[in-house]
């Protein structure tokens, strides 16, 4: 899900986030070890309709387990919409128009030590 991507990397440097894009279709290693080496705060990703919907639960999950709690997870994309009660410890972003709302909520949170 490429322009999802792209559009989310757009408005989240645009409010002054270093982004490192993986592109599409990374394999979870690739995307926790990066995270991990790059001291990332948060991982996102997006899933199109075209990815089946179990799948990107299952691969969130497992990339949840697989990552330090302090690295963040957020989805979107019509692949995982709807799905934010079945995947613990993701936050799933409704809609692109809501990833600044997202981001500034987050950073409220870490500068009162929230999360």
């Amino acid at each position: 899900h490429g322009l999802g991507l792209l559009m989310a990397e757009a408005i989240l440097a645009g409010e002054g986030s270093e982004c490192v894009s993986l592109g599409t279709r990374t394999p979870l290693t690739d995307i926790r070890d990066t995270a991990i080496a790059t001291g990332a705060d948060v991982v996102a990703l997006s899933f199109s309709a075209g990815f089946p919907t179990r799948q990107a639960v299952a691969d969130l999950a497992a990339l949840r387990r697989a990552l330090p709690e302090s690295i963040g997870i957020w989805a979107g994309g019509a692949g995982v919409r709807g799905k934010a009660r079945d995947i613990a410890g993701v936050r799933v972003i409704r809609d692109i128009a809501e990833v600044g709302t997202v981001l500034e909520q987050w950073r409220t949170e870490r500068r009162l030590g929230l999360s």
